[in-house]
């Protein structure tokens, strides 16, 4: 959208995000950092269930 904007009217014209739309822009960054913890939590779970690092991973 911000492209599309930016394309289309160029400088002339400025845009704000709002309410849900500016929570998602702001909370977009944390998606992988969130992902690579579940992942860590997950293998820190099986390796306790298992009690080895080796199995849990292969």
């Amino acid at each position: 959208m911000e492209n599309l904007s930016n394309w289309v009217f160029g400088t002339t014209f400025g845009y704000d995000w709002t309410r849900e739309a500016y929570q998602e822009t702001q909370a977009s960054s944390f998606v992988t950092l969130i992902f690579g913890l579940a992942i860590w939590v997950v293998i820190l779970v099986l390796a306790a269930q298992y009690e080895s690092w080796t199995s849990s991973i292969g």
